[in-house]
Parts: C-alpha cells; structure tokens; sequence
C-alpha cells in the first residue's frame, strides 16, 4: 500500500502540475494566435491521432507488461530485447507514416484538413511525429521497470521546453513559430528517451524477429492495435449520431463532460501506473487476489468522494472549467460521474486480465463494452437525447464487471474482500443521496459532501493513517534536505 500511495502521489502530482502548465500555454497561445491558429492545429493534432494508431504506441502496454515480468526474473537480456524491438519497430512505422505524408502532404490537406493549413504547418507537425510516437512506448518501458521517478522528469522537462518554445518562437514567429516550437519539443524529448534509455537498459542492440519474446510482445500489441481502432471508430461513431440526431452543439457538450471525467481520472491514473507492472509478475492466486482487492480498495477509497463531491457541484464545475452556455449539461453530469466510478473499477479487472496475458478474453471484454456502448444511444438518442450516450457508457462498464468478476473466480477462485462489500454498500449509499440531494440549497449539499468523507474516513484503518503520516514527514524532510 505505501509503494501504491507514492506511486499515485508522484504521478498524479505531476499531472496536475501538466495540466497547470497546460492552462498557461493554452492561454498565451490564445492571445497570440487565436482561434483561427488553435483551429488549424486542432485539424493536424485531430489528424495525426489517428495515425499514431498505425504506429508503435499500440506496443505500449505489452512493453509495461513483458518488462514487469522479465524485470522480476532479472532476466536484463529479455528487457533488452523487448526494449530495443519496441524503440525500433515504433521508430520505423512512425518515420514510414511521417515519409508518406510528407510526400503526399498536398493531397491530404486537400481531402481530410481545409485550405487554411499550410503547407510548412503540416510538414512541422509531421517531422515532430516520430518524437510524439515514441513518447508512450518510451513511458511504458520506464512504467515497467518502475522507474517512477524518470518518469516524473522526463514529462516535467519535456513539458517546460515545450513552454519555453513556445513563447520564445510564437513571440517571434506568430504562428508558424508555434509550430516550429513542436518540433524543438520533439527533438527534446528524443534525446531525453535515447540518455535515459542508455541509463536504464544499456547498450542498444537490434533485435531479432524470430524469437518467443518478440512473437509473445507483437500478439499482445496487435490486440491492442484492434481495441484502438475499435475504441476511435466507436466515438467517432457516437458522434456522429449524436450531430445526426441532435445537432453540433451537444457534441460539444458531450465533449465538455468527457473532459471533466478525465479530470476525475488524475488519481485513478496514478495508481494504474504502479499497479498494472505489478499484477503483470507471476504469483499465486491467492497474492493475485489480494493484490487486486488491495487496489480495488485504495480506488474506491478516493473515488467515492471525488463521484459524491462531483455529483453535488456539477454546476459549479462546469461554469468553473466552461461558461454558463455549457450549463444545459448541469443536469446530466451525474451520469458522467457514476461512469467514472464504474470506470474505474471495470478498469482493475480489465488491468488484471492485460497483466495476466489473457488476450483473447480482455478483448472479447473491449469489444463486448463498445458495442453496449453504441447500442443504447443508437435506439433511444431520438427519445432520451444526450442521456443515452451517457447510459450507454454506463451500461458498458456496468455489463462487463460482472463478466470479469465471474472469469477471474473460475480462473483463480477471486472473491471480493468485506472490506469491498462495505465500501460498495458506502457507494451506493452517499451516492444516492448526493443525487438527490444535488439541486438542492448549498447547505444539504455540503452536508452531504462531509458526510461522505467521515465515511470514508471510518474505512480507513489506524496503521494505514500512521503510515501515510510517516511518509508525509518523510517527504517533508527530504526537500528540507534538498
């Protein structure tokens, strides 16, 4: 648990300072370049996403994987391996697809972006695109050997150039100075990725493509590569009925409540980071089982408030991250955050069945959760409106858990702890009444909030109190050093 809290600290601490620095970029962008600038950079970023599907970064959760457990067999040959075929094939797939755009740049400007992105824009952003593909392989490899720490420095010094260049160069060149920022950003970054390589896997080697390992990574990244693709044709999909059915404005809004539970997910995010390595290492079913109630445990502890907290100033929320023009949103919010909760816990199982390499089963989940996904807003959007993609991501998460629950009891006898029944039960209860209770006068609404966390509070144990208190003051007393 004291690894797991560390982990979520720095990694969450580090994207909520990103998504600081984020703010401060975005804003001096908007003066400088405006609206038109940032809707052309919008047009390539949109763009260039979904070819990053067709390039490495669908290795990225077997490199985290196969690293985990070849790390815990201080099998250093087989990360090796595993490390250099990951850099290699993502370098190569990404310099193919930035080659071909690049040649065929007129054509596809023409076809899929609009006359306003120039020539020299495109071209910038394409010879950035091999920086940008290896960054998620390069993260996971370190998210396997539990460099926690690198990983801290490589996003912070990355994100700090990029905001240097960016207000040097757009300061000087307006827009295409942006642009050009990109790139330098790009060039930063590969050359962090190439010292910090050398520091934690030693000498490069070309790999070889006819070994266990090597057949072991590229299955499990294929299965990926159909879940991203599935994953980008179902929203692209969900949006489309949604402009069909009701008009563009409600995409936005749609946008709008997909960004906030984003925002919900910093924590979630951090403890995956430290838990995914850890239930890819062989071990018993009984430790497997543990382990996953032990998260499943610390999720659900700092989630249920933030749902609860959530639900009770939705509108607060958005007017705080929006404008009162996103408020015909406020009364559907709730929605959103119940698929966050659910989110994270479908997320726990599906990061267990990843860990454990069953590939077949956690994609026949992925594609089971997309199509609960798109059949809800699919008959009753016309009916229910916006409401039906929101119930539509609930169904999802709601449909699968209880699959993942039944497989992983067949496969290694997994039950839920008392402690997961108690805060399931807590869940259910303060959840409830927050919903009730989220329209009314600020008083009930905060009463309810407080009442949350006593709850929660009530969950935690004593030892674990004293342990967080311990590892406070130990941080405390590290940057006294400093």
């Amino acid at each position: 648990m004291k690894d797991l809290i560390k982990t979520t600290t720095a990694i969450s601490g580090t994207e909520i300072a990103l998504m600081v620095v984020a703010i401060i970029r975005n804003k001096y962008l908007a003066v400088n370049i405006g609206p038109e600038g940032f809707g052309i950079y919008g047009l390539i970023q949109s763009f260039f996403s979904l070819a990053s599907i067709f390039s490495g970064a669908w290795l990225a959760g077997g490199v985290t994987k196969f690293t985990s457990e070849y790390n815990k067999k201080n099998d250093n040959i087989a990360v090796q391996k595993i490390a250099s075929l990951s850099i290699v094939l993502t370098a190569v797939l990404s310099l193919v697809i930035t080659f071909a755009f690049i040649v065929a740049q007129k054509p596809m400007r023409k076809i899929f972006l609009s006359e306003e992105v120039l020539s020299i824009y495109f071209i910038l952003f394409a010879a950035s695109f091999l920086g940008t593909s290896l960054r998620p392989v390069f993260i996971a490899l370190l998210q396997g050997l539990k460099q926690v720490k690198s990983v801290v420095a490589f996003r912070i010094i990355v994100s700090l150039a990029d905001v240097i260049f960016v207000i040097i160069l757009v300061y000087f060149f307006d827009l295409i100075g942006f642009f050009f920022s990109i790139l330098a950003t790009s060039l930063v970054a590969i050359l962090i990725m190439w010292k910090q390589f050398n520091k934690h896997v030693g000498k490069f080697s070309f790999p070889s493509f006819h070994e266990n390992i090597t057949n072991s990574l590229l299955f499990f990244g294929g299965s990926c590569f159909f879940l991203s693709m599935l994953t980008f044709g179902g929203q692209y999909f969900l949006r489309f009925i949604v402009v069909k059915n009701i008009n563009i404005a409600s995409v936005g809004l749609l946008q709008a409540a997909t960004g906030i539970m984003k925002y919900l997910g910093i924590f979630n995010r951090g403890a995956v980071f430290h838990f995914y390595p850890e239930i890819s290492e062989e071990m018993s079913s009984s430790d497997r089982t543990g382990k996953i109630n032990d998260y499943l445990r610390f999720i659900l502890l700092i989630n249920i408030p933030i749902t609860v907290i959530a639900i009770l100033f939705g509108k607060q929320i958005l007017l705080l991250l929006y404008s009162s023009k996103f408020l015909p949103l406020s009364d559907l919010l709730f929605w959103f955050f119940l698929v966050h909760l659910m989110s994270c816990i479908a997320g726990t199982f599906h990061s267990n069945l990843m860990g454990m390499g069953l590939v077949k089963n956690f994609t026949l989940f992925g594609v089971l959760g997309t199509f609960l996904l798109l059949v809800v807003p699919t008959l009753f959007i016309k009916k229910y409106g916006l409401a039906s993609v929101a119930i539509g991501y609930l169904l999802s998460y709601t449909g699968t858990i209880p699959l993942f629950y039944w497989h992983l009891k067949r496969r290694i006898n997994f039950k839920f702890s008392h402690k997961i029944y108690y805060l399931l039960f807590i869940a259910t209860l303060t959840i409830s009444i927050s919903i009730t209770f989220m329209n009314h006068n600020l008083l009930f609404r905060i009463i309810c909030g407080v009442v949350t966390l006593l709850l929660i509070g009530l969950m935690v144990q004593k030892e674990e109190y004293s342990k967080l208190l311990v590892l406070v003051k130990n941080k405390v007393k590290g940057k006294r050093h400093e």
